[in-house]
Formats: C-alpha cells, structure tokens, sequence
C-alpha cells in the first residue's frame, strides 16, 4: 500500500519491481451470487515503463477478456466474467506484467454485479421518463429560438423512445437521453443572441 498510488482519492495501492516478471495481486471474496460481474478500476505507470494488466478470476489460467496496456497517465480499465452458479472462497485477482520492471498505481478498484437485463432496460426508462418532465417543465420564452428548438427536437425523439419502449433496446433508451440531456445542456438564455439572428435583425 503506498498513498502515492492514488488518483484524486485518498488511497491507493502501489506495486513496484525491478525485473522482467508478472505480478499476481488477488483477493479470496467470502461468496459470490451467480450473475454478470465487472471489475473495474484505474491503473498507471509511475515509472514510464510499458506493460499490461489482465483480470482473472478463480484462477491465473482463467483470465477475462484482453489485457490492458498501462501507460504513464491514469485509465480506467474494465474487465467482466459470468458466474453460472453461486460460489465460495472465490478469488478474483490482476496479473501486472512488464519486461523491465514497473512501479504500477492501481485506485478505486471494485467488484460489482450487474442487474438483470430487464431492470437495467427498467432503469434506463425511468430516467429517461424524469429527464422528459424535467424539459417539459422549462419555459419557450425564457431561452434562445435555436436552442430550443434544438432541445424539442431531441424531446420529440426521446418521448418516440418512450412511447416505444418495448421494442427498444437499452442502449437505445440511453442514446435517447444522453441527446436529449445534451440538448438541455445547451440551452442559451432568451436574452443571448446567436449571430444568425442578429444578422436577420439587420436584414
């Protein structure tokens, strides 16, 4: 443990060798439900040394997905594996390898299992569904013509999603509040005008 390793937290978790190798770092968690998992977290090279990061899990052989190059800034990485059956005293773990040494910071690790598909898809509309009220309630007069016009372009999307949420993915529910957030973001006060406009003053 070293605080050095930290990325804006107060903790960290430092690794640091000299020789060409792979360093095993796992921890053995009590018991796991079956489901989706992911792990993720944050990783760099202090010393500006190349080389990779892999997550396994139960394990060394037993890895997930591709491994990660480590570069000199801080990167979020993200691995995943599927538990089929409940299990206990199950380790999860990373495999640091570097062919000339690193000193290797690792932050905001965690372990988390991902909700069934219909209560992601359920979330997501809801808070589409939150996002949707929340522009309906915003006032024409009290922004600029081409922002809101803008923003009742993506308002009209989002509420089509809405309508037809049965046949939409959850990525599409979440593309569809992302624009229309977006939207709501860009909304310029009534009192600002674009160029546009002012040359259509002038005309």
């Amino acid at each position: 443990y070293n605080s050095y390793a930290a990325n804006g937290t107060s903790s960290g978790l430092g690794v640091s060798y000299e020789y060409a190798g792979t360093v095993d770092i796992g921890q053995t968690i009590a018991s796991l439900e079956a489901g989706d998992y992911a792990i993720t977290g944050y990783v760099k090279d202090g010393s500006a040394k190349t080389g990779t990061i892999q997550a396994y899990c139960a394990t060394t052989d037993n890895t997930c997905g591709e491994s990660v190059a480590i570069t000199n800034e801080f990167q979020k990485f993200s691995f995943s594996f599927t538990l089929d059956e409940a299990k206990t005293d199950y380790k999860v773990g990373f495999l640091i390898t570097s062919e000339s040494g690193a000193w290797v910071c690792l932050d905001t690790l965690s372990l988390t299992k991902d909700a069934p598909a219909d209560e992601q898809k359920a979330a997501a509309l809801e808070s589409l569904g939150a996002l949707i009220t929340a522009c309906e309630a915003l006032t024409e007069v009290d922004y600029n013509a081409v922002t809101w016009e803008a923003l009742q372009t993506a308002l009209t999307a989002a509420k089509e999603v809405q309508t037809n949420a049965d046949s939409k993915t959850t990525d599409e529910i979440t593309a569809a509040e992302e624009a229309l957030a977006a939207a709501k973001a860009d909304l310029w006060p009534a009192s600002v005008a674009f160029l546009d406009d002012i040359e259509d003053g002038i005309d």
